[in-house]
């Protein structure tokens, strides 16, 4: 296309010149520059077209030649790469030698969403989202997905196509690994041309696939590295919560923690004061001395989430409506509110010196912490009531409280299944813990476990299990690899004698399978919809007990018409006054009797029995049970 338009031009400035050059200098009548340039233009055709287009076929060539040098570069460098960083770097010196400069945007997958790498050459304009999300699933070769943005609107609702059109970001090519979509290539339109060609086409498309794959699996190893840093550091924070009574010691050495794997520039930890409707400053660092941090409710991002209790993103201060400004260096902020049921105990904010600093991911990670900073803050108020009432308890932590947070409080939603569970705490709470993960709108996953002990120590050891599971649970893992690693960190973290049982189970009804690992937990029943029981055991060892052990799962399949029962031993350890255990026979044959009861109902009959059998309102034990039924 371009040819013809250059020749085009070349022909049209050669006769107009000459036509004016017959008109004006020789001053010859219309008639004869007419036949003049007729016959030129017929001469041109048969002996200068092919020097014409010899030289246009020249320039393209040595464009051509460029892009190969580029591609054989970029395929050599591709051999020696082994870190998701160097990657990034090749695909820099790639893009830089086959497309002009601030012509082309790069956007690469991290957690959810795709965000932008900041080149100096691309083109980085304030108005460009720093992440888009868009669907990764992996569909044909990679140069069918070459797509034109001007005929795709219906993208709209996924990322806003008009901004890059704005900018003549007017072609998107995506680049596939193994799995799925890693990395999303924006530039204008006219420099795409080459890909029409089918040699450079295919070389092309064989040089981002290579690159793609090898960036899907370095990006994997820099994650799972990243997730043992982020929850060694979470068990570090729940470790001093153990040893310390000082809150700001504990909230200190939290924002230190955090600082390793967030990256911040300056951060504080506030406690809100209902009276005064104020918050206060806990802990900080990062701000110059002397710095006032007090704000009251509805002042700058932190007393908005306080009204709110939301969690604020501030992606660009500058444009924020609730941003107050305590440094004049920061650019983004991220704000979390600190609770406990309804109660709200402070805010944890954190800022940068960068735009868009902080992502969907930073916000996940801040969660986990914000739970290591709730506790503290309610350790220090509870020991301040009991200073003031002269009665210091023993237990420091409400652990039923610190509970309620923690686990779950609705279940997923998904088509076909029926899912509804039950948690009871007894008065000296002991460690029951479990959890409903949407893995995908196809796959659930089902923790549940019992930890050793009972009051702090056990309500903080649940929470450093959770936090491991909720940090892994999204990774590619295997089963019996997630708990593997669980164990590991539990057996880096807790003291002798602290242990923990666990049940993780993924329920696909895509594949109609269940795989599953027992790690000494209770183990739960499989009700088919024929009538046969089958008894989920087999696994591993307690975790925490022993270190690197091998973990196996087992994959079984899961029908319509199944259930899925899973409790914890203080439902079948329930006693009665003769001593008399409630046990496993009573509670699968109220399930088999009662099946085709909801899965709420089926619960509740559950509890009944149980308490109809102890006749006592004192409950010895956490009782938790969580029943799933494939409709």
């Amino acid at each position: 296309m371009y040819k013809l338009i250059l020749k085009s031009a070349v022909t049209g400035i050669i006769f107009l010149g000459l036509y004016i050059f017959l008109r004006l200098v020789l001053v010859l009548p219309e008639e004869y520059s007419i036949l003049i340039v007729t016959l030129t233009f017929i001469f041109f055709h048969i002996k200068l077209e092919p020097f014409v287009v010899a030289t246009l076929d020249k320039f393209t060539s040595e464009k051509n030649k460029k892009i190969l040098h580029s591609l054989d570069h970029f395929d050599n460098r591709l051999n020696d790469i082994s870190h998701y960083h160097e990657l990034l770097s090749e695909f820099y010196h790639l893009f830089n030698g086959i497309l002009p400069n601030k012509s082309w945007l790069f956007y690469v997958f991290e957690g959810s969403t795709f965000r932008v790498i900041k080149y100096d050459t691309s083109k980085v304009e304030e108005e460009i989202p720093e992440e888009i999300i868009y669907p990764i699933e992996k569909n044909g070769r990679m140069i069918q997905n070459l797509i034109d943005l001007n005929k795709q609107k219906s993208m709209s609702p996924i990322f806003n196509v008009d901004l890059f059109l704005k900018n003549h970001l007017e072609s998107l090519i995506t680049i596939v690994g193994k799995n799925q979509i890693v990395a999303l290539l924006f530039s204008e339109q006219k420099n795409m041309d080459f890909i029409k060609k089918s040699a450079l086409s295919k070389r092309f498309e064989k040089s981002l696939f290579r690159a793609g794959q090898i960036l899907e699996n370095t990006a994997l190893y820099l994650d799972v590295i990243q997730l043992n840093l982020e929850i060694k550091k979470i068990f570090e924070v729940s470790q001093k919560l153990l040893t310390s009574m000082q809150t700001e010691e504990i909230l200190e050495f939290l924002l230190d923690a955090l600082s390793d794997v967030i990256p911040y520039d300056a951060g504080v930890i506030f406690l809100f004061d209902p009276e005064t409707k104020k918050l206060y400053k806990k802990a900080s660092k990062g701000y110059e001395e002397g710095t006032d941090l007090t704000l009251k409710m509805g002042e700058g991002a932190c007393g908005w989430v306080v009204e709110t209790k939301q969690i604020s993103l501030i992606k660009n201060v500058e444009f924020a409506d609730h941003y107050y400004p305590i440094r004049p260096q920061t650019q983004s902020q991220v704000s979390i509110p600190l609770e406990i049921q309804d109660e709200l105990m402070g805010v944890l904010s954190l800022e940068s010196n960068e735009i868009g600093h902080f992502t969907s991911h930073s916000i996940e990670l801040l969660k986990l912490f914000a739970n290591q900073a709730v506790i503290a803050l309610f350790n220090a108020k509870q020991y301040e009531i009991s200073l003031t009432k002269k009665h210091l308890e023993h237990e420091l932590v409400n652990a039923a409280k610190v509970q309620k947070v923690l686990l779950p409080q609705r279940a997923p939603v998904y088509k076909n299944l029926q899912i509804s569970f039950s948690h009871i705490s007894s008065k000296h709470v002991s460690g029951d813990l479990f959890d409903l993960a949407a893995i995908d709108d196809k796959t659930l996953g089902l923790v549940i476990g019992d930890v050793s002990g009972k009051g702090a120590g056990a309500a903080i050891m649940m929470s450093l299990v959770l936090a491991g599971f909720r940090a892994y649970k999204k990774t590619r893992l295997a089963v019996c690899e997630i708990v593997a690693r669980l164990n590991n960190l539990l057996e880096e973290s807790v003291s002798d004698g602290k242990y923990a049982s666990l049940f993780y189970a993924l329920l696909s009804t895509q594949k109609n399978e269940l795989t599953f690992t027992n790690a000494g937990h209770n183990p739960p029943y499989l009700f088919r919809k024929k009538g046969d029981i089958e008894e989920l055991s087999g696994g591993g060892i307690i975790l925490g007990f022993l270190a690197n052990q091998v973990y196996k799962h087992k994959k079984i399949p899961f029908r319509k018409g199944d259930l899925l029962l899973s409790y914890t031993d203080g439902i079948t350890e329930a006693m009665n006054i003769d001593g008399e255990e409630f046990g496993e026979e009573r509670l699968k044959q109220i399930v088999k009797q009662n099946r085709e009861l909801s899965t709420l109902d089926l619960i509740n009959k559950i509890l009944a029995e149980v308490d109809n059998f102890t006749q006592s309102d004192h409950i010895s034990d956490d009782r938790t049970i969580v029943i799933i039924k494939y409709v």
